[in-house]
């Protein structure tokens, strides 16, 4: 009987990148993640199998699958250079179609492959009619040994999309270390998201929520204490009646190594969820008030004129 996985190898990978897509996606969700669409293309012409995106991460996916414990030269077409963020993943596969370990050719989630020009035209795998191979000009021979061995589903999805593995941590100022908290006022004071002194204000804020993921701290909310003062004048502004006491939300700052992954939607609704009673938020920003009404808050007064924008007031109940 004939080996299927050499008679059948077209099948073979059209079998592993179905499996590949549904353990990416199912993974992502376990995480969270939802924003992902997968698209395939009508024919392959232009030297990619898949495209996944993730918010403004678009990637032109090239996938390869073999037998042995390690991918060898492999020929790619020219053409998925010219990708925003084209890439090669090499999948070894068992007898069975397990998948694992992964090999990577590839940038970053924003950054083309690298330069491939240098390296050698490959023949045509099959003979023409005067038996002879003929180079494809199109496609360029990439050594085995730029391809990056990674174990894991995971580390391929890190390498494709982004870090997706997020914590959110609440608590308050005391559950957390000085090392944390000074991250923290790191993004924040980066961001621009606070004008007042964040040293000074963070360390009293009623409800903290931290982003976690394995390289460390990526994006931060807080609920600020209750300033009966600032209130009145919010409620003055407003036209809308405020108790003394109502806490504010505050804000939410994202490292810019972790940006565009709906962290900020993360943090307020973990935020929100937790916090018992009335709050109120002050935003001129179009992304913030996305970010505080999927939240659940409702926006109530009347807009006022604030030192960068018209501002406008948010309300939980």
């Amino acid at each position: 009987m004939a080996d299927q996985n050499s008679t059948h190898s077209t099948l073979r990978e059209r079998v592993v990148e179905h499996v590949f897509v549904g353990e990416a996606l199912r993974t992502l969700w376990r995480h969270g993640v939802i924003n992902v669409e997968v698209l395939r293309p009508e024919f392959d012409a232009h030297g990619y199998d898949l495209v996944m995106a993730r918010g403004r991460i678009v990637r032109h996916i090239q996938f390869k699958t073999g037998r042995g414990k390690k991918p060898g030269d492999i020929s790619i077409a020219r053409s998925l250079a010219s990708k925003p963020a084209g890439c090669v993943i090499w999948i070894r596969v068992s007898a069975a179609l397990d998948m694992g370990p992964f090999f990577w050719f590839g940038g970053s989630v924003r950054e083309p492959l690298p330069g491939i020009e240098a390296f050698a035209v490959p023949l045509r795998a099959t003979h023409n009619k005067k038996g002879e191979r003929p180079p494809r000009h199109n496609h360029r021979e990439i050594p085995a040994t730029l391809f990056e061995e990674l174990s894991t589903l995971d580390d391929v999805l890190v390498r494709l999309l982004g870090e997706f593995r997020y914590e959110i941590v609440l608590g308050a100022p005391v559950d957390f270390t000085k090392l944390e908290i000074d991250k923290c006022i790191a993004i924040v004071n980066d961001g621009s998201a606070l004008k007042v002194d964040c040293a000074e204000e963070f360390p009293l804020s009623t409800l903290i929520a931290i982003a976690k993921s394995p390289g460390g701290i990526a994006a931060v909310g807080v609920i600020k204490r209750a300033r009966p003062g600032y209130t009145a004048g919010v409620a003055t502004s407003a036209k809308f009646p405020l108790q003394g006491e109502t806490p504010e939300f505050g804000y939410v700052a994202v490292d810019k190594e972790h940006q565009d992954r709906g962290l900020s939607s993360r943090i307020a609704a973990a935020l929100v969820a937790r916090h018992t009673g009335p709050m109120f938020a002050t935003t001129d920003d179009p992304f913030m008030k996305s970010t505080l009404k999927k939240a659940g808050l409702v926006e109530k007064g009347s807009p006022w004129q604030g030192q960068r924008g018209v501002l406008s007031l948010w309300l939980k109940r």
